[in-house]
Formats: structure tokens, sequence, C-alpha cells
């Protein structure tokens, strides 16, 4: 299951816009941190493009970057958008806090 927040770059977007979240690139050689302008991203490609599974190569050392996401700048909780694994992540996370918080799943 993929979190709504990130299913697109709109509702990425979005999210930066009402709550801080946002999206950014991480160079696995080099280390260089990247934001991701969804904006311009949106006008390149469009609303409905997803940041799920791209691999785009970095500019400073061509090593394969990938793409972390976050929907509020509250110390909410991050994702690296690599596959239906960190979905499945991200839900069992949800299900901890809601457990923890003494809700009752079913």
């Amino acid at each position: 299951m993929i979190p709504r927040w990130s299913q697109n770059v709109a509702y990425l977007l979005a999210h930066q816009i009402h709550d801080g979240g946002r999206a950014w690139l991480n160079c696995t050689r080099c280390k260089t941190r990247r934001e991701v302008d969804l904006a311009a991203l949106i006008i390149k490609m469009n609303p409905l493009y997803s940041l799920w599974e791209r691999r785009p190569l970095c500019p400073t050392c061509k090593g394969a970057m990938f793409v972390n996401a976050t929907w509020s700048n509250k110390g909410a909780f991050v994702i690296p958008l690599i596959g239906a694994d960190a979905a499945d992540l991200h839900a069992a996370w949800h299900r901890e806090q809601r457990r923890l918080a003494g809700w009752k799943d079913g």
C-alpha cells in the first residue's frame, strides 16, 4: 500500500504547501542531497507523475540517487520512495502508532 500523500507529485505539492512536506534526492555514492522542485516537475511531466521507483543520476558523480519524502515538517515519518517494501514499513508504523494510542484495528 502506497500512502496517498506520496502517490504523485500533486499530492506531495499539496502537502508541501499545507503542512511543510517535502521530497528530496540523496546520492548513494557522494551523499549529495537535493530538494525536488515539485511545481517544476508538475509543469515538466504532469500532476499525476509519481516519484516512486525513480533513480535519476547524480549531477555531481553520476551515482544513483533515491527519493525520500515526508508529508509534514513537524517530525513526520520519512519514507524512501523505493518500492512496496517501504510502503509496507509505513503501513506497519501507522498500525503500531494506532495500537500504542489504544485503537483497535479490525
